[in-house]
């Protein structure tokens, strides 16, 4: 029963990403306006779950250093917040913490993303942010290699912040 919710949590997240994208559909020219402090915002929730990171776990830096590294290569932001909920599960208190954090950039991020995308069509919108977020997923498949957890988190901190950084001031390498 308990797996089955935290399960769900992703499931959760993946809608609000999809909410964002509807939302942005509906309102555009309210997104137009408050899109920097959307921007600012995803990043200051990138922060706070580094520092969610730093405070529950030991051997955070090393890993989190990997993640940076990692996250130059790959930079699919989805896929270090999977690494970070399936990080999370173990330990309750850092579980619900990520949860919030992460529901809420869900939403965000799919205002940001289809309002950037300057598509009109909301089938196109939510197809792209479909697409986009299905690798929040993929982490679901580290629940069968026995890693030390804290790896997880570190990793999946460090990638997520480089990876808004980069997605917010839109370098291209």
């Amino acid at each position: 029963m308990l797996m089955d919710l935290k399960v769900l949590n992703f499931v959760i997240v993946f809608l609000g990403v999809l909410l964002g994208g509807y939302l942005t559909h509906i309102a555009r020219e309210e997104v137009e306006y408050s899109k920097k402090y959307l921007k600012v915002f995803c990043l200051t929730l990138g922060f706070i779950s580094t520092f969610v990171g730093i405070f529950f776990f030991n051997e955070f830096l090393i890993w989190f250093m990997v993640g940076i590294l990692i996250a130059f290569l790959y930079r699919n932001i989805f896929f270090y917040i999977g690494i970070l909920l399936i990080a999370s599960l173990s330990f309750k208190n850092s579980f619900l913490v990520y949860s919030i954090i992460f529901i809420v950039f869900g939403l965000t991020y799919g205002l940001i993303s289809s309002y950037e995308s300057n598509e009109s069509k909301l089938k196109k919108i939510i197809f792209n942010l479909i697409k986009a977020s299905l690798v929040l997923f993929i982490p679901l498949f580290l629940l069968f290699f026995n890693v030390n957890l804290q790896a997880y988190v570190g990793l999946g901190s460090g990638g997520l912040l480089i990876g808004l950084i980069l997605m917010i001031v839109k370098v291209k390498i």
